[in-house]
C-alpha cells in the first residue's frame, strides 16, 4: 500500500497520469515475485499470449505453456538477486522493465514489458537471457 501511495504521489508531483503510476505495479510485482521465487506470482500477470524467450525456448505460448516452461526453469535455476536498472513508458503505452538477475549462480538479463489490455495490465513480453 505505501509503495502505491508513492507511485500516486510522485505521478502526481511529476504530471503522471494516476493510471500510469498505478499501471508500474505490474511490473514491480512480476519482479517480487521472481525475488521470492514465486513463479505463480509471476504467472499471474501474464496475458493470455506471452512472447516469452528464456534459455531454451523462445516465441509466442499460452500463458499455460509459459507458466510450465518458467516453473521448470526456475525450478533448475533458483533467483537469487534481481535489480531493475531501467524502467520506463513506450510510445504505445507499454511499460518496460530492463535489468540484471541471477539465478542458479548465472547471471542474466531481464527484459518485461506489460500492456494495458481490456483495462487490465498484463505482461507482453518476459525475457531472460545470458549476459
Amino acid at each position: 500500500m505505501k509503495t502505491l501511495l508513492l507511485y500516486l504521489m510522485a505521478g502526481c508531483m511529476m504530471g503522471i497520469p494516476l493510471s500510469a503510476a498505478r499501471s508500474q505495479q505490474v511490473n514491480d510485482q512480476v519482479v517480487s515475485a521472481l525475488r521470492k521465487n514465486d513463479m505463480n506470482g509471476v504467472l499471474v500477470h501474464f496475458n493470455i499470449m506471452v512472447d516469452l524467450k528464456i534459455p531454451g525456448y523462445s516465441g509466442q505460448y499460452s500463458n499455460n505453456q509459459a507458466g510450465m516452461i518458467l516453473k521448470k526453469f526456475f525450478k533448475e535455476h533458483s533467483v537469487s538477486n534481481v535489480n531493475i536498472t531501467k524502467e520506463g513508458f513506450t510510445d504505445d503505452g507499454s511499460i518496460y522493465s530492463l535489468g540484471d538477475m541471477t539465478a542458479g549462480g548465472t547471471a542474466y538479463r531481464l527484459y518485461l514489458v506489460s500492456r494495458e489490455i481490456n483495462g487490465i495490465r498484463k505482461i507482453q513480453l518476459f525475457h531472460v537471457q545470458d549476459q
